[in-house]
């Protein structure tokens, strides 16, 4: 098994149209509720990772735009427009 620790800000924007950046969905004081399923999202998609595809020249990269294509795609409503690693250690 691996190990991945991962700390995520998400640049969203907001009801006027503004891009603000917050620490993943704690940060943005949603709703327990709304949290949740951001969560979900994020979890699932760093469950499919390999510690070797993360480690490849460009894994981060290819991370972020599977994080933010699921976002967009389970959490329409967010409106990511993008992602921050505020921490990043994969020991395979």
């Amino acid at each position: 098994h691996a190990y991945l620790r991962l700390g995520l800000a998400l640049g969203i924007e907001d009801d006027s149209g503004k891009a603000s950046s917050a620490d993943a969905a704690h940060a943005m004081n949603l709703p327990r509720a709304r949290e949740i399923p951001i969560r979900d999202t994020v979890l699932t998609v760093l469950g499919q990772q390999t510690s070797s595809a993360l480690l490849e020249p460009g894994g981060k990269d290819r991370l972020k735009q599977e994080l933010q294509a699921a976002l967009a795609l389970h959490n329409p409503d967010l409106k990511v427009q993008a992602l921050y690693f505020s921490d990043f250690l994969v020991q395979p």
